[in-house]
């Protein structure tokens, strides 16, 4: 017959390879093969349907279901999937790890998610109100463009606070026919001279600076604002201050105006103590920097825990006391 040579190869090939060292080799033939099916064949989990079932009318939205597995490669069977965007959307409104505050100017349409607030600049660029909202009312960053910006915060009061804070500064830069030095507003006015001193970058006019300091001054001591408004020109004079003329004594002379119009054991009392904190690190008095931080962390880490200004206090203080 045919086969009895291929059989008589065959064999003394095995034999052959026993004799050469090969006894560990675990030949694996399946001689089978074909009969085993090329994928794994899951039995379908639904019940088969009764007589009864099949004659019932199929509810409204069964046609359009039946469009949607259509197009759709996942089984009839699978478990429903919940819509990401849905699942992302109460995730966030339930727990609120984060608050982001969109501040949107110009014709620039808002890519803030719909459950995000953002709030419609209509006089200054979003990039520049924000780095003046980020000076009263601490973020846990900052980033954006210079017509879409936004804030993050972890604390929901801090969020709210600086949602006001966004309205209130919503002013023309004093380089706008809209707003003149000589138009009684106080605190418009030295707004609007710290928005053109952000605007012209590295270099600014001492004059600039002089200007802005004078309305912002004039806005702390007025009795016909609000104390709101005084208690952020005193906080904006002061870092007027400190970034464009390192003065941080009479930096810390503005901080005392804001403490005294801010109500006790606030946001705003809160960030008084921040920037004092701060005026102090800065001109080498760590020390008495330290201090302020104690006490603030003593007042203010119960209350508002996930405040940026708790966190940063706490990690400095840590640090302060590792360098002695």
């Amino acid at each position: 017959m045919i086969l009895r040579p291929f059989a008589l190869a065959l064999l003394t090939l095995l034999l052959f390879g026993q004799t050469v060292g090969c006894s560990d080799t675990d030949w694996n033939w399946d001689l089978e093969w074909w009969k085993k099916p090329s994928r794994i064949v899951r039995p379908n989990q639904t019940a088969s349907p009764t007589l009864a079932d099949r004659h019932q009318t199929p509810p409204a939205e069964t046609k359009g279901q039946d469009n949607r597995m259509a197009h759709n490669p996942v089984s009839r069977n699978s478990p429903a999937v919940p819509n990401a965007s849905n699942s992302v959307v109460s995730s966030r409104r339930d727990t609120r790890p984060f608050f982001h505050l969109y501040l949107v100017s110009g014709d620039q349409a808002s890519s803030a998610p719909p459950d995000e607030y953002h709030f419609h600049l209509r006089n200054i660029d979003a990039r520049s109100c924000a780095r003046l909202v980020e000076m009263l009312y601490v973020p846990l960053g900052r980033s954006g463009s210079v017509e879409e910006t936004y804030l993050l915060f972890e604390e929901r009061d801090e969020f709210n606070a600086a949602k006001r804070g966004a309205a209130m500064l919503d002013i023309r830069s004093h380089s706008e026919p809209a707003v003149t030095a000589n138009d009684g507003m106080s605190f418009e006015t030295g707004i609007a001279f710290f928005y053109e001193i952000i605007s012209q970058g590295a270099i600014v006019d001492r004059g600039l600076i002089d200007k802005c300091g004078k309305h912002l001054t004039t806005a702390v001591k007025s009795p016909e604002l609000s104390d709101t408004k005084r208690w952020a020109a005193a906080i904006l004079a002061g870092r007027l201050l400190s970034e464009f003329r390192y003065d941080y004594v009479a930096a810390r002379r503005y901080y005392e105006h804001a403490q005294r119009v801010a109500k006790p054991d606030s946001i705003e009392q809160m960030v008084v103590e921040w920037w004092h904190a701060d005026s102090l690190i800065q001109e080498g008095s760590i020390r008495k920097g330290n201090k302020v931080y104690e006490d603030l962390l003593d007042t203010y880490t119960q209350q508002w825990p996930r405040s940026q200004i708790v966190t940063r206090s706490s990690a400095i203080l840590k640090e302060n006391r590792k360098r002695g």
